[in-house]
């Protein structure tokens, strides 16, 4: 399967061929870039994601299992800010 990045408003997200939002948005562009690489290393064996609702925002994503249940905006918000 193939991915690329595409601009959402100031943001950056990783999307399919289809055009769907596999991940994001980010703030960064090199974020975006590292979900990029991080997809495209995907063993084709794995199965496939499944897609979740966010538990802290209405937004829909790709989850990588029962751990993973929020998004990637909510979960850089979540995390404190080095000084």
């Amino acid at each position: 399967m193939s991915f690329h990045i595409a601009p959402v408003g100031d943001c950056f997200a990783v999307k399919d061929a289809d055009g769907e939002t596999i991940g994001g948005p980010f703030v960064k562009r090199e974020r975006a870039a590292q979900k990029l690489r991080q997809l495209n290393k995907r063993d084709p064996e794995q199965p496939e994601t499944a897609k979740r609702k966010c538990m802290c925002c209405p937004t829909m994503f790709h989850s990588q299992g029962a751990h993973h249940r929020m998004c990637d905006r909510c979960r850089q918000k979540s995390q404190p800010v080095a000084l």
